[in-house]
């Protein structure tokens, strides 16, 4: 748990007597001030080995121009840390840390304090970094502060820097390093820098191992298992850096060299069973012998000492079993595709013939809806309306049809009657009946 103290202005005030001014490293953007230093140390050169403690604090002011004091006193009340006090070991030279990191502790001496102010292009540029919690963020192109101390300084000109022991410890160093950018610094540079500190690790200890005498004497035993186990931890972490970033044949390459030193290392059989899963110019046969030989040495184990690992190769079996059974149903369907059968060929008329009867047993069903449609608005207009009155109308109307044909007749008997006794009397004059049907013209007066 972060334990954030609290820095009074008088506290701030009285560090004001014994510290230097802001030296600026690139222009306003990057300065730095000592508010400790030890009379007569020299500042660190280049190889040297530094050990320093570090402590990053957020700003919440990008611009730290007008008052550089005051923005420090913000990040120390505001206690926005993104990097716990943390002890870490670099080779000066290396871009080992973030450029505004390394140019504050070239320019610090052995013992000496320093705040160093960064803009983000001298710190975590536009990717900003993933505070470890409870820690904070940096977000990106945010501005941060530095609180550093250079506890000691090992010249790289000493007897002591080639010695086994510190050649272990520089690159236990850097892997420690590469962790913290693997972890919280990958968006930006933080890939990059991991495999290069890594890979600077392993061939420090492969280097070492090679001229260590063969055989190896019993008073080097302990430091050649020592930087064998830095080279395969490096190796494996080198394949992890490239399955991240999806490079599976370089990963694939980083599991084959730890599997080199040691065949029965079981991190490195089932990440290149990972890694040949996944790479196209792969075939399923080498995941396939990766995660056997790890089912083969988890035999010797015991599952309850090793319950992550054996998680671990269960789950590329199921994988495999899985990626197997897809392909091999993308293989089939691409056969009947390229390559159709006589029964596929009834399959296929069969399904259009299904496909047409589905269509007009739709179109039946629409057809029906919309009848029924129609039957309902009927339904409906035949509610509003007065049905007693509509039957008395149409029943008076039925009388008055009968009445008005035996009219129609009773004219055509009369004016046949009066036709006939013309005809016969000659003279006798013809009387326009009442009602009368104009023969010739075929029209009646109704």
């Amino acid at each position: 748990m972060v334990e954030f103290e609290e820095i009074t202005d008088e506290q701030e005030e009285s560090k004001a007597s014994d510290r230097g001014v802001w030296k600026e490293l690139m222009g306003n953007e990057l300065v730095m001030r000592c508010y400790e230093q030890t009379k007569g140390a020299e500042e660190p050169g280049l190889g040297d080995y530094v050990n320093i403690e570090v402590t990053g604090y957020v700003l919440g002011s990008n611009n730290f121009k007008d008052d550089r004091d005051a923005a420090v006193r913000e990040a120390f009340k505001g206690g926005k840390v993104f990097l716990d006090k943390q002890k870490w070991s670099l080779t000066m030279g290396d871009s080992e840390v973030t450029p505004a990191l390394e140019m504050g502790v070239k320019f610090l001496c052995e013992g000496g304090r320093a705040y160093v102010l960064s803009q983000a292009k001298f710190a975590y540029g536009h990717t900003g970094r993933l505070g470890t919690k409870p820690c904070v963020n940096v977000e990106g192109l945010q501005s941060v502060l530095y609180d550093v101390a250079v506890v000691s300084v090992l010249s790289c000109s000493s007897d002591k820097y080639d010695t086994h022991e510190c050649q272990i410890q520089r690159a236990a160093a850097k892997k420690v390093l590469a962790n913290d950018c693997y972890a919280s610094e990958w968006d930006g540079m933080g890939m990059s820098r991991a495999l290069k500190l890594y890979s600077k690790a392993s061939d420090m200890m492969s280097s070492l191992i090679a001229r260590l005498p063969d055989p190896v004497p019993d008073d080097l035993k302990e430091t050649a298992h020592q930087a064998q186990t830095l080279v395969i931890d490096c190796l494996n972490n080198v394949a992890a850096v490239h399955l991240r970033a999806k490079e599976y044949g370089k990963a694939k390459q980083a599991c084959v060299q730890v599997i080199q030193i040691d065949q029965q290392n079981i991190k490195a059989l089932c990440r290149a069973a990972h890694a040949a899963m996944r790479d196209p110019s792969s075939s399923y046969e080498e995941s396939d012998a990766a995660i056997a030989a790890a089912e083969e040495v988890l035999e010797k184990l015991d599952p309850k000492d090793e319950t992550k690992l054996f998680i671990e190769v269960r789950r590329l079996r199921h994988d495999l079993t899985a990626r197997k059974r897809k392909y091999k149903e993308q293989q089939k369907d691409m056969s009947k595709k390229m390559f159709p059968t006589k029964e596929q060929d009834e399959d296929e008329k069969l399904a259009q013939e299904c496909l047409k009867v589905a269509k007009e047993t739709h179109q039946t069903e629409n057809e029906e809806q919309q009848q029924s449609v129609l039957r309902r608005w009927w339904n409906a207009f035949l509610a509003t309306q007065d049905i007693p009155r509509w039957e008395r109308f149409w029943r008076n109307f039925k009388y008055q049809l009968v009445l008005m044909a035996l009219l129609s007749l009773w004219q055509k008997y009369h004016l046949a009657n009066l036709q006939k006794k013309a005809s016969s009397g000659g003279d006798a004059p013809q009387q326009k009946p009442f009602m009368s049907n104009d023969v010739e013209g075929g029209q009646s007066e109704f």
